[in-house]
Protein backbone atom coordinates (compact mmCIF):
# COMPACT_ATOMS: atom_id res chain seq x y z
CA UNK A 1 0.00 0.00 0.00
CA UNK A 2 1.51 3.33 -1.06
CA UNK A 3 1.81 6.19 1.38
CA UNK A 4 -0.26 9.15 0.25
CA UNK A 5 0.52 12.71 1.23
CA UNK A 6 -2.10 15.42 1.23
CA UNK A 7 -1.61 19.11 1.89
CA UNK A 8 -4.90 19.52 3.75
CA UNK A 9 -3.87 18.23 7.18
CA UNK A 10 -3.58 20.58 10.16
CA UNK A 11 0.06 19.51 10.76
CA UNK A 12 1.27 20.48 7.28
CA UNK A 13 3.78 23.31 7.49
CA UNK A 14 5.95 25.02 4.94
CA UNK A 15 9.00 27.19 5.52
CA UNK A 16 6.77 30.23 5.04
CA UNK A 17 4.69 29.28 8.11
CA UNK A 18 7.62 28.61 10.45
CA UNK A 19 8.34 31.35 12.96
CA UNK A 20 11.52 33.38 12.24
CA UNK A 21 13.28 32.19 15.42
CA UNK A 22 12.59 28.56 14.48
CA UNK A 23 13.88 29.16 10.97
CA UNK A 24 17.07 30.69 12.42
CA UNK A 25 17.56 27.55 14.52
CA UNK A 26 17.07 25.36 11.45
CA UNK A 27 19.62 27.38 9.47
CA UNK A 28 22.22 26.71 12.19
CA UNK A 29 21.86 22.90 11.91
CA UNK A 30 24.63 20.97 10.22
CA UNK A 31 23.73 18.27 7.69
CA UNK A 32 25.97 15.67 6.07
CA UNK A 33 26.21 16.14 2.29
CA UNK A 34 27.48 13.30 0.10
CA UNK A 35 28.57 13.46 -3.53
CA UNK A 36 27.63 10.54 -5.74
CA UNK A 37 29.95 10.05 -8.70
CA UNK A 38 28.16 7.00 -10.04
CA UNK A 39 27.68 3.35 -9.23
CA UNK A 40 28.28 -0.09 -10.63
CA UNK A 41 27.50 -3.68 -9.77
CA UNK A 42 30.13 -6.36 -9.38
CA UNK A 43 29.94 -9.94 -8.25
CA UNK A 44 31.67 -11.24 -5.12
CA UNK A 45 34.51 -12.77 -7.13
CA UNK A 46 35.27 -9.40 -8.73
CA UNK A 47 35.04 -7.72 -5.33
CA UNK A 48 37.52 -10.17 -3.82
CA UNK A 49 39.87 -9.68 -6.77
CA UNK A 50 40.08 -5.89 -6.30
CA UNK A 51 43.59 -4.64 -5.67
CA UNK A 52 45.55 -1.42 -5.91
CA UNK A 53 45.32 -0.26 -9.53
CA UNK A 54 41.97 -1.95 -10.24
CA UNK A 55 39.52 0.23 -12.18
CA UNK A 56 35.74 0.07 -11.80
CA UNK A 57 33.63 1.49 -14.61
CA UNK A 58 30.74 3.62 -13.34
CA UNK A 59 27.29 4.03 -14.86
CA UNK A 60 27.98 7.63 -15.95
CA UNK A 61 30.05 9.41 -18.54
CA UNK A 62 33.01 11.34 -17.13
CA UNK A 63 31.44 14.67 -18.17
CA UNK A 64 28.02 14.00 -16.55
CA UNK A 65 27.10 15.96 -13.41
CA UNK A 66 27.65 14.44 -9.99
CA UNK A 67 24.79 14.37 -7.48
CA UNK A 68 24.75 16.03 -4.05
CA UNK A 69 22.68 14.12 -1.51
CA UNK A 70 21.37 14.75 1.99
CA UNK A 71 20.34 11.36 3.28
CA UNK A 72 19.02 9.53 0.24
CA UNK A 73 17.55 12.70 -1.32
CA UNK A 74 19.28 14.29 -4.32
CA UNK A 75 19.30 18.03 -3.58
CA UNK A 76 21.54 19.32 -6.37
CA UNK A 77 23.83 18.41 -9.25
CA UNK A 78 27.18 19.85 -10.16
CA UNK A 79 30.64 19.42 -11.61
CA UNK A 80 33.84 18.42 -9.88
CA UNK A 81 36.38 21.21 -9.46
CA UNK A 82 39.73 21.67 -7.75
CA UNK A 83 39.81 24.21 -4.91
CA UNK A 84 43.35 24.91 -3.69
CA UNK A 85 44.29 21.28 -4.32
CA UNK A 86 41.14 19.82 -2.74
CA UNK A 87 38.15 18.34 -4.52
CA UNK A 88 35.05 20.50 -4.66
CA UNK A 89 31.70 20.62 -6.43
CA UNK A 90 30.39 23.61 -8.38
CA UNK A 91 26.59 23.48 -8.12
CA UNK A 92 24.96 23.71 -11.53
CA UNK A 93 21.39 22.69 -10.68
CA UNK A 94 19.16 22.71 -7.59
CA UNK A 95 16.75 19.78 -7.61
CA UNK A 96 13.18 20.46 -6.50
CA UNK A 97 11.94 18.26 -3.68
CA UNK A 98 9.05 15.92 -4.50
CA UNK A 99 5.80 17.84 -4.11
CA UNK A 100 7.38 21.29 -4.49
CA UNK A 101 5.46 23.65 -6.75
CA UNK A 102 7.32 24.59 -9.90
Amino acid sequence: MANEHTDSGPDDRTLSTIQPQSLAALRALTVHVEVRLGSTGINIGELLALQSGSVLTMDRDVDEPVELLVGEQVIARGELVSVEGEMGVRVTEIVAAPGDAE
